[in-house]
């Protein structure tokens, strides 16, 4: 463990999410592993600001997507100071000599994932009703506290007191490569980042079809193209004349048969036709081999002269997480999964996206020259500006790294996609079609396992289908369905942005409309609490 200060929790209690009402904390939580300190009271937010600033020793405190929703409350009492946002998320804050975390920035997965939430009915929480079950709701509450202080206590003791997910993973990812990975300067980001891309999302039908089909996804496929494949972490490269083995990147003229990503103003796309494309070597490579791409010019061709693979971090993560299971040790085996999950990540890191923050009471100017006014709010006003050319370069990593780790994953897809009957559907490691012909499951890193077998899929756009199947034989699976999907024959249902049922999908296949409204508050900076609401239709 390298933090030098105490380790704490905290956790607020708030009126139930409900239109027009806005959210109020009236209680909160304090555990440090030794001492529990709970509150009650409609000044809540101002008492846990108190306590904090009065606690004898300074403390590392973290609360579970605090940078959303807990340290939002706390912002009165935090005039003048300097967080660090990132993706809009407040992940560090210091307050009075304490560090304030985020914890959901180095276990980005629900509260509930640590085994240890209890279900709880929110209406008990009511202004009107909740004094009735005080004792029920703090006993909630010091549970959830306990829970959320072993899930930050396993990580600590585990993997370190690192600020994010993505940094503690890359850190242990270097300590563990036998070759180091070389920093980019500002102006070779900027060159390489043209061949960064996400995942491979598409639809390659969409409506309502009614065939036997099955999904099938890969073990770990990030983790696993990374231990198979040579990725650039050098910071010096080759211009090339061809393309060959040891091209890490390139731009074609070319005709291609949806092999390549191409970026629009709706988000990647993979046309059929004549572009200029900007890809990796994996693609390319893969491109060629299938038969998929006719390459009219090369325009540009790029080889780094060094290059690793990360057999030796995968091996020990996946030997970590399989020990782990074996042992019914489910925290470790979350840490070890989010570990080789986001070791990639960090490398893509975008400095021009970087800010630094002040914030001030509502109203005040900024008291430093250069920050712009980001979100001007009842209880404070946030100011940025782009980092100096210094930190920049501190921040900056290798996008080489990240780029062709992406690049070998869509490669894999690419060939499972081109032997594939009839794919109707693919989302990054996984593959919907009448059928896939891909190696037999051996249970190893990379192969392809099945997830389900069904019998119908309505697909109303990237990330928005239902997939259908069997009724299951288990009551306790069929509730399960039902409370998450709406439906006992839906298997799977992907509803990003939004949380339609599987019959909600089926009549947006149909040509309906639906209009969709979130339960819960979207929290900002401004300190607003907005309830989205979206019509939902067919997607392009």
């Amino acid at each position: 463990m390298s933090t030098t200060r105490k380790i704490a929790v905290i956790d607020f209690e708030t009126d139930p999410f409900e239109r027009g009402f806005r959210v109020k904390p009236f209680s909160w939580g304090f555990y440090d592993g030794d001492v529990y300190v709970d509150y009650w009271g409609d000044d809540a937010a101002e008492q846990l600001a108190i306590f904090i600033m009065n606690l004898p020793k300074k403390h590392l405190i973290y609360a579970h997507n605090g940078g959303k929703f807990d340290f939002l409350f706390l912002i009165p009492y935090m005039i003048d100071t300097q967080p660090k946002i990132i993706n809009g998320r407040i992940v560090q804050w210091f307050f009075e000599g304490h560090e304030l975390r985020d914890s959901y920035s180095i276990l980005p997965v629900p509260l509930k994932a640590s085994g240890n939430k209890q279900e709880f009915d929110y209406k008990k929480m009511h202004r009107g009703v909740r004094w009735r079950h005080k004792a029920e709701i703090m006993d909630y509450l010091h549970k959830d506290c306990l829970a959320l202080y072993d899930m930050v206590m396993g990580f600590v003791e585990n993997l370190g007191s690192g600020l994010t997910m993505a940094g503690t993973a890359t850190r242990l990812l270097k300590e563990m490569t036998d070759t180091s990975i070389e920093k980019l300067s500002l102006e070779q980001d900027k060159d390489i980042r043209q061949f960064f891309f996400g995942g491979r999302v598409e639809c390659f039908t969409k409506g309502i079809i009614k065939t036997t089909m099955e999904m099938r996804d890969v073990r770990s496929m990030y983790p696993s193209v990374m231990h198979s494949n040579m990725h650039p972490v050098g910071n010096r490269w080759i211009e090339q004349n061809t393309i060959d083995n040891e091209t890490d990147f390139c731009i074609i003229d070319a005709t291609s048969i949806g092999a390549f990503p191409f970026r629009t103003r709706d988000g990647l796309s993979f046309p059929h036709g004549r572009g200029i494309f900007k890809i990796t070597g994996h693609e390319i490579r893969a491109a060629l081999e299938l038969r998929l791409v006719v390459i009219h010019r090369l325009i540009r061709a790029v080889s780094f002269i060094r290059k690793t693979t990360f057999k030796e971090f995968i091996e020990k993560f996946t030997n970590l997480r399989k020990q782990a299971t074996d042992n019914k040790d489910e925290t470790g085996k979350l840490h070890y999964k989010l570990v080789q999950n986001g070791s990639y990540g960090r490398f893509a890191l975008n400095p021009e996206k970087l800010y630094d923050w002040i914030v001030t009471a509502p109203g005040a100017v900024c008291p430093r020259d250069g920050y712009e006014l980001a979100f001007a709010g009842h209880d404070g006003s946030f100011w940025r500006k782009h980092l100096d050319k210094q930190s920049k370069r501190k921040a900056i990593s290798n996008v080489a790294t990240g780029a062709s780790i992406t690049g070998a994953a869509r490669a894999k897809l690419l060939y499972a996609i081109n032997g594939a009957v009839q794919p109707f559907y693919c989302d990054t490691d996984a593959i919907i079609a009448r059928k896939l012909n891909v190696p037999e499951d051996d249970g190893k890193l990379g192969s392809w396992q099945l997830e389900a077998n069904a019998d119908k899929i309505a697909i109303a756009g990237k990330k928005l289908y239902a997939l259908f199947g069997d009724v299951p034989e288990s009551l306790q699976e069929i509730q399960k369905r039902i409370k998450f999907y709406g439906d006992p024959t839906c298997i799977k249902l992907a509803s990003k942005g939004v949380r339609l049922t599987a019959k909600e999908i089926i009549r947006v296949c149909a040509g309906e409309t639906i209009t969709w409204r979130a339960e819960t508050p979207t929290m900002g900076l401004d300190g607003s609490q907005h309830y989205i609401e979206r019509d939902i239709r067919m997607r392009l």
